[in-house]
């Protein structure tokens, strides 16, 4: 059985394949045991028409896994067959699961250069900030705008 497996979708869809197909049981019965003889396996390995094999794959009783295929609950597949009834196990995982692959190595790149930029903006700080003013007007994004005001405000017109 695979981690993601729900357990009440696989015996609903092994139901409704059996209800649909005559040939439904040996179908299953097949493919439970060409799973008991490996883990993962092929269509070639089953003796299935393409069409029976398709409906179950596209029903998600058998699911593939790279390039081959395998069962995706064995047991709930098995208590379908046997005529029983499939109980909920009831411990079902709702929680947050956060699973991924970082490289070490480009993470440590990244804070270091975040570090060096860091660094860059704390040393040259008090060199353009000093008393309250902006020292070089090329560090103020806004002295251009305030340049001009100035110069209108000294103007007696347009073309001054």
């Amino acid at each position: 059985m695979t981690d993601d497996a729900d357990p009440q979708a696989v015996a609903e869809a092994t139901t409704s394949f059996l209800a649909d197909r005559d040939d439904g049981e040996q179908a299953l019965e097949a493919v439970l045991e060409v799973e008991a003889a490996s883990e993962t396996w092929t269509f070639d390995d089953v003796a299935l028409d393409s069409g029976t094999f398709g409906e179950l794959v596209s029903r998600g009783v058998v699911e593939k896994v790279d390039s081959e295929y395998r069962v995706a609950d064995v047991e709930t597949v098995r208590v379908v067959l046997d005529g029983e009834e499939v109980t909920s196990t009831g411990a079902t995982d709702r929680g947050f699961a956060l699973e991924y692959d970082v490289d070490l190595r480009a993470l440590s790149a990244l804070v270091g250069a975040l570090v060096v930029v860091a660094g860059a903006r704390m040393l040259s700080y008090g060199s353009v900030f000093q008393r309250g003013y902006v020292v070089s007007p090329g560090n103020d994004p806004y002295y251009f705008r305030y340049w001009l005001e100035d110069r209108l405000a000294e103007s007696s017109g347009l073309t001054d």
